[in-house]
């Protein structure tokens, strides 16, 4: 038997930190002026934030491969999907509240780390209850 091992925590660490600065975060309309062909082929991590007080915590990691990400943000914000887990519902409650939405990505390559990291972040962000599956 052999056993492949890999110290994934750097990648986690460092994506950890682009995620959290808050000059990352994009509005829903500045994230619709993204040029998305750039990100055809790309593996996506998204991070949705909601303003609590005066600072935005992160409520949910997503992951998306880059020719349906515009879509995918699209049924958080407007359109749940059947097939999807749309966070529609708690965006609309935020917003609804007074508080401000924000979203961040990150892009992977290859396209396939976008699960292992996705899964990794979340762990490390036990705080964003969106990710949680009830029942």
């Amino acid at each position: 038997m052999t056993t492949i091992k890999y110290d994934f925590n750097e990648l986690v660490n460092k994506s950890q930190k682009t995620i959290t600065k808050k000059e990352n975060l994009l509005s829903y309309n500045e994230f619709l002026n993204i040029d998305f062909k750039l990100l055809k082929s790309k593996g996506i991590v998204y991070f949705i934030y909601v303003k609590e007080k005066e600072t935005f915590v992160l409520k949910y990691i997503g992951r998306s491969k880059g020719e349906l990400f515009k879509t995918r943000i699209t049924n958080h914000f407007h359109h749940k999907h059947k097939k999807t887990g749309s966070k529609i519902k708690e965006i609309k409650k935020a917003k609804a509240n007074g508080k401000s939405v924000k979203l961040n990505f990150l892009i992977t390559e290859p396209a396939s780390l976008r699960t292992l990291l996705e899964t990794e972040l979340i762990l490390k962000n036990n705080q964003t209850l969106w990710n949680m599956q009830k029942g």
